[in-house]
């Protein structure tokens, strides 16, 4: 009984922050960065330190399973580029797939973009959607927690209107990046690989579009 209603709870809990996230005004970037920081980080650490009473690295913030963490996170990024490659050949992804135009031809506004906004909010991502709400899940359904919390990204993605190929890499990287998470019990893994993926396929297209 105890666990069905920490489950319903955790469960009202995620979806209110979405919600949140949803109808909060962003019109710029400094309204992005103070909605992410407080329903991305600051309402889940202090759901999970206040209410559930648990410690943060149960939540994957920590180095957890360092082997399987490493050659989890090179399969998905060779998985990555194999799918990006083939959307790219087969599929409007090239031309569909968007960069700030101040950021061509620019090194330090690249610089700045990939580390502090791509950077940024992938990590984001990664302490909700791995962090938070995956290592919650797998506690009642185990590896199906992967699929699920991947659902609800794109659901995430379709309500703020980017459900398209700007953010496809995103939800490659959230998919694969969970099952990394799984089985090393950690998000640097799966962070450290999209990050990285995100910045060479970026590094690329600049190069070649």
């Amino acid at each position: 009984m105890l666990k069905k209603k920490e489950f319903l709870i955790t469960t009202v809990v995620a979806i209110i922050c979405l919600v949140l996230i949803v109808i909060f005004p962003r019109d710029n970037v400094f309204q992005n960065f103070i909605v992410g920081i407080s329903f991305f980080l600051i309402v889940p650490w202090l759901y999970i330190r206040i209410v559930l009473k648990e410690s943060i690295a149960d939540y994957g913030i920590q180095v957890g399973r360092v082997s399987s963490g490493v050659c989890w996170a090179i399969f998905s990024f060779v998985i990555f580029s194999l799918i990006i490659l083939i959307a790219s050949k087969y599929a409007n992804f090239v031309n569909g797939y968007r960069l700030p135009q101040m950021i061509d031809g620019n090194f330090g506004l690249f610089v700045v973009y990939e580390v502090f906004l791509v950077g940024f909010f992938l990590f984001l991502y990664e302490l909700f959607f791995h962090g938070w709400l995956l290592n919650f899940l797998k506690k009642y359904v185990n590896g199906s927690a992967v699929i699920t919390q991947f659902a609800v990204f794109v659901i995430f993605l379709a309500l703020i209107d980017n459900l398209n190929w700007t953010f496809f890499p995103y939800m490659v990287i959230n998919l694969f990046g969970g099952w990394v998470v799984y089985r090393s019990h950690s998000i640097w893994y799966s962070f450290i690989f999209g990050w990285i993926a995100i910045i060479l396929l970026d590094t690329l297209l600049l190069r070649v579009v």
